[in-house]
């Protein structure tokens, strides 16, 4: 059983937990669990990351903006099993912003295709599912939760099966 008091002494339980390691084990767990070979495995991270970079060499405030290769992600030196230099992100602090309004102040300020939210949802964990037996350790439980009421929110019932 683990205790729902710890708070933020949640250190004192697990300290020596990285980012790359706790996300490592991740991919491992899933790899395990849906049988996915490591170069499968390897390749469909480096193609995240090779999209990535791209993505932010045509940002000019972007923390990274080399575009990568895909052969220069699959021979990185590896920081914790399977992720490698470029499956890490890198360590900055970032910001965002996003200004909601109706979509009929949106036409007035001259927006063509005004963006609308069907749903936002909220999922927070300290991590203490880490100690559940019944935790596999191939997903995170908090995306499932907000998933699915987000999916319960928007009235999307059968979110595999619409179109993009």
């Amino acid at each position: 059983m683990v205790a729902s008091n710890i708070g933020s002494l949640i250190w004192l339980w697990n300290p020596n937990m990285t980012a790359p390691g706790s996300f490592a084990q991740l991919a491992t767990a899933y790899a395990a669990k849906h049988h996915v070979a490591d170069q499968d495995l390897k390749r469909g991270m480096a193609q995240v990351s090779v999209k990535s970079h791209e993505n932010g060499s045509f940002n000019p405030k972007a923390h990274l903006r080399k575009p990568v290769t895909l052969e220069q992600v699959m021979s990185a030196p590896i920081i914790a099993y399977p992720l490698g230099l470029f499956d890490c992100c890198g360590v900055s602090d970032g910001s965002a912003c996003a200004i909601v309004t109706t979509v009929e102040k949106a036409r007035e300020m001259g927006k063509r295709n005004p963006v609308t939210v069907k749903a936002l949802q909220l999922a927070l964990s300290s991590g203490e599912e880490m100690g559940y037996q019944s935790w596999d350790g191939d997903h995170f439980m908090t995306t499932d939760r907000c998933s699915v009421r987000a999916y319960q929110e928007a009235g999307i019932t059968h979110p595999r099966k619409r179109s993009a």
